[in-house]
């Protein structure tokens, strides 16, 4: 199949969802990324079809120069639409262990990931997507347990299991890759 086919099929796909796309974790990386291509795919339709959350309420800027509205996290709590499409990309990075400490690390990623479990039981959701990080192998590969030498990879590895149980219960699609 060539890329443009699997670019028509991947678009129209995307357009015949239900309900929209939630990204959370939109100003990061893989958030700006994946905005990016949603643009490319949704064209006109990416405002109206995609909802953003991340750190702060702001406007992301893509690329192009299209702009899209990012709300705070805290703010799916107010969300009342139909079931969406998950991007989970929010998380504080292990670059803020230095300046949190590993307590405070933990407890802000389990924030975040409390926001998005009580999001999907009450929302519910048509699937969920979250990158998974090599982080969470501790020596000789195996799932680390270290909460003060690896925060990264130990919460890394509770939002897999959170999501992973709350999936299943609820009869939700999950890729985690």
């Amino acid at each position: 199949m060539s890329p443009a086919a699997v670019t028509s099929r991947l678009a129209a796909a995307l357009g015949s969802l239900p309900g929209p796309l939630l990204i959370t974790g939109g100003g990061g990386w893989f958030g700006l990324a994946s905005l990016d291509l949603l643009e490319r795919l949704l064209k006109d339709a990416l405002p109206a079809r995609v909802r953003v959350y991340g750190s702060h309420a702001r406007i992301l800027t893509l690329p192009s120069g299209t702009q899209i509205a990012c709300s705070e996290l805290s703010d799916l709590a107010r969300y009342d639409g139909p079931p969406p499409l998950v991007l989970h990309y929010a998380c504080l990075t292990k670059d803020r262990v230095a300046a949190l400490g590993p307590a405070a690390f933990l407890a802000g990623n389990d924030a975040i990931r409390q926001a998005l479990l009580e999001f999907i039981t009450r929302s519910g959701a048509l699937g969920v997507f979250l990158p998974s990080s090599g982080a969470v192998y501790g020596p000789g590969r195996s799932l680390t347990q270290d909460a003060l030498g690896n925060p990264y990879g130990v919460s890394k590895l509770q939002d897999e299991a959170a999501l992973l149980d709350l999936a299943a219960a609820k009869g939700i699609p999950l890729v985690i890759s």
